[in-house]
């Protein structure tokens, strides 16, 4: 555990899934280890619940703490639990998600990432390397 953190705002920039609200719980988590490529090890997972996306100019705000500096990114993801299946195994079919942020903690400061749910459904599967 360390000093710095990270902030900002989950907006969304697509509309929520056919039949969904865009109303539900959001998970943000903190990653070490580049999730894409394989399993990385989770430093801090954020729930705020009952999120309400419904109006594509919503914005919430997060912050997390407890980060170490370091050279080596951190990734950052998020995802609006829009089918209400809970937070097990990720976005699925109905939700709404982010791309990951690679986001560099090089100082015990509070840094800020915005972050844009793009994408609908659950994420392909890591890359085989």
């Amino acid at each position: 555990m360390g000093n710095a953190g990270l902030e900002g705002n989950i907006t969304r920039a697509v509309s929520p899934v056919s039949g969904e609200d865009g109303i539900g719980d959001l998970y943000i988590t903190i990653f070490k280890g580049d999730p894409s490529a394989g399993p990385p090890t989770i430093v801090v997972a954020l729930t705020i619940e009952g999120v309400d996306l419904s109006d594509e100019t919503a914005s919430i705000p997060f912050q997390a703490t407890g980060l170490a500096a370091s050279t080596d990114p951190y990734f950052v993801e998020a995802f609006l639990d829009d089918d209400n299946s809970g937070a097990m195994g990720g976005a699925s079919a109905g939700d709404l998600r982010s791309m990951s942020y690679a986001v560099t903690i090089e100082q015990e400061a509070v840094y800020s990432q915005d972050i844009v749910l793009t994408e609908q459904g659950s994420p392909p599967p890591p890359t085989v390397r």
